[in-house]
């Protein structure tokens, strides 16, 4: 089937049919449409809707959407053999210059409509021009996620459509979206509505940042966002709940783990004390003052059971951290001891607990 666009007093496409003497013709300004048996009728002839030619049928229904561009050529007679461009041979190039541009921006319009079908759902044409866009992936997502919004107070769909907008390129969010409850929906439009106003150009990373952690978790979502804050405060408050949830799980590893040392808070000496702690808190609180990596390097292995980590301090300042020490399971003896900036100056007090320590353990 060729398609073949004539400008002689009007502009007009006609689709010749191969068994058919006459072509069926549209008429752009009129909007006639005259069949192949050369009697104006109301709608498309059922032979060209079903016919096998791949996208013709998505195509005829969104002629409106290409009326503009069709309307700027100038040429006589221009043949479009889809996807391929075709001049006739008598058409002087040089003239046909501006006419050749104006089908370069045709032709994609017709190679992007041949991409979506079979897809074509009812009122995509009307929403693509109501909304000025263009015929693509991104603007069918656009139509299915503010399809059915009749529960969405209007006020917020006209939120919901200018955030949609911002993500018709990034398919996972997109199919991620279209499957939000009309109560989650709301929820991001209040969100958007605060950040409209304090983020500016950058709601749109945020929001991506956002949807990419409370879409991609299996998590009741609505319970710790806070509609009522900007799109990046609630990145933070997300981000905490799952660092909590994460120091919850660790902890009760954690916890398994210390309380096989337990024993050794029994020891002591004249002037220090031993701690065994049972927190990731803990053990953040004595990296920080002992300036070590005790609480981020060794989590792992306490997690596995592989090492416990104890500290011993001062009587006469047990809250304040003096040395920290690891104990490998697997060696049976304490492999590291530390106090302040990773150096080691303890006096022989101190180390002797230690060796109290490991001789406890050993067994």
């Amino acid at each position: 089937m060729n398609i073949t666009i004539n400008k002689i007093n009007q502009y007009t496409i006609n689709f010749e049919i191969e068994d058919k003497n006459r072509p069926i013709t549209v008429n752009y300004q009129t909007g006639e449409i005259t069949s192949y048996t050369g009697r104006k009728v109301k709608n498309m002839p059922t032979l060209l809707k079903t016919a096998d030619n791949k996208g013709v049928r998505l195509f005829i229904l969104q002629l409106s959407t290409l009326m503009n561009i069709v309307k700027n050529l100038t040429a006589e007679n221009l043949t479009i053999e889809s996807p391929e461009l075709c001049f006739n041979e008598s058409q002087k190039y040089q003239k046909a210059l501006k006419d050749y541009q104006a089908i370069e921006t045709f032709l994609p319009q017709i190679e992007r409509v041949i991409e979506l079908v079979p897809e074509n759902p009812k009122g995509y044409i009307n929403f693509i021009l109501e909304n000025n866009l263009t015929i693509d992936t991104g603007s069918l997502y656009l139509f299915k996620l503010n399809k059915g919004l009749n529960n969405l107070p209007e006020m917020y769909r006209k939120y919901w459509f200018a955030l949609t907008k911002y993500f018709i390129d990034k398919p996972i969010i997109c199919n991620k979206l279209l499957n939000t409850t009309i109560s989650e929906k709301l929820a991001i439009c209040k969100i958007f509505k605060v950040s409209q106003s304090n983020l500016g150009l950058s709601i749109g990373s945020d929001f991506y940042e956002l949807f990419a952690i409370i879409l991609t978790n299996e998590i009741n979502w609505l319970e710790i966002i806070d509609t009522n804050r900007t799109a990046r405060q609630n990145i933070k408050l997300v981000s905490d709940y799952f660092e909590a949830q994460k120091d919850e799980i660790f902890n009760t590893a954690m916890d398994k783990t210390e309380k096989r040392i337990d024993k050794i808070t029994t020891l002591e000496t004249e002037h220090f004390i031993i701690i065994v702690p049972h927190t990731l808190k803990e053990l953040q609180d004595e990296g920080k003052m002992q300036n070590n990596c005790v609480g981020y390097n060794y989590n792992t292995s306490i997690k596995k059971g592989e090492n416990a980590i104890y500290f011993i301090r001062k009587k006469s300042s047990p809250d304040k951290s003096y040395i920290t020490c690891r104990y490998n399971f697997k060696s049976k003896k304490t492999v590291e001891k530390k106090t302040i900036n990773n150096t080691w100056t303890a006096p022989q007090e101190a180390k002797d607990l230690i060796k109290m320590v490991d001789e406890m353990l050993k067994d």
